[in-house]
């Protein structure tokens, strides 16, 4: 049976819907009241546009365990799913079995340098979370005491990012940048998300989210003042330091 599960998230993984419905279908005969084999089944027939078998595998699960967090999440997206237009929409943004459009892809995942970048997470979650997960979904960034970690939208763990981005995220975001994160590829053990940066503090206006400068004034900006004479108009993380607006919190922490 082990193998057998590990061949249901392999599939799950390759978005190969149709073997995984026979896989998991297999082992819910051996073990007809498994949680987790029942998810992976319910969630491979909502891939497939299964929607009335997908929410009778669902329910059964919250029969079993009432407060289930995939259960719950995916049989409320399914109870406001009109079954005609969701295979419909599935069939017309199908790609390489995956379920959304190259146009969908391409304006999501558009790279900007300094704004932008891919990150394969750390300490992952296990394969039957991981393999739930689609390119696109949104995932969430959550600033913890020692770095940051990834939760899917309904507050799932899903692992950290690793310790220099990490450290480098805590900083702009206690001065004021916000991100947003999608997962971009998932594959046995291993997710990698894309991170974008959607607002950036005035008071750290020039220095880029993403890059492998250290958090100090960057080159341009030292030559410029060196050019002028005169001291550039730019906040970095350093002078914020100076002028003491990082918490004592924070310097214990990196302490």
């Amino acid at each position: 049976m082990k193998d057998s599960k590990k061949l249901a998230i392999e599939a799950a993984l390759r978005q190969d819907w149709n073997t995984a419905v026979k896989i998991n279908e297999t082992l819910l005969k051996e073990s007809p009241i498994d949680v987790e084999t029942l998810n992976r089944l319910a969630f491979a027939l909502m891939e497939k546009g299964e929607l009335t078998r997908a929410k009778k595998y669902y329910k059964k699960i919250l029969a079993l365990d009432s407060y289930n967090p995939i259960a719950i999440k995916n049989l409320g997206k399914l109870v406001n799913i009109r079954p005609r237009a969701f295979k419909k929409k599935l069939e017309s943004t199908s790609l390489n079995n995956n379920n959304y459009s190259p146009i969908d892809v391409a304006n999501l995942f558009l790279e900007e340098i300094g704004k932008t970048k891919v990150v394969k997470l750390k300490n992952l979650a296990e394969n039957h979370i991981i393999s739930q997960l689609k390119p696109g979904d949104e995932v969430v960034l959550s600033v913890k005491r020692r770095g940051v970690s990834v939760f899917d939208r309904n507050n799932t763990y899903l692992g950290v990012l690793p310790d220099d981005v990490a450290h480098r995220l805590v900083q702009f975001i206690k001065y004021g940048n916000q991100y947003q994160a999608f997962a971009k590829s998932i594959e046995k053990n291993s997710l990698t998300v894309f991170i974008r940066e959607v607002k950036r503090s005035a008071r750290i206006k020039n220095q880029p989210s993403f890059s492998n400068t250290p958090l100090t004034y960057l080159s341009s900006v030292r030559d410029e003042a060196f050019e002028s004479g005169e001291k550039p108009s730019v906040s970095t993380l350093e002078e914020l330091e100076e002028e003491g607006e990082i918490d004592k919190e924070q310097e214990e922490e990196s302490t």
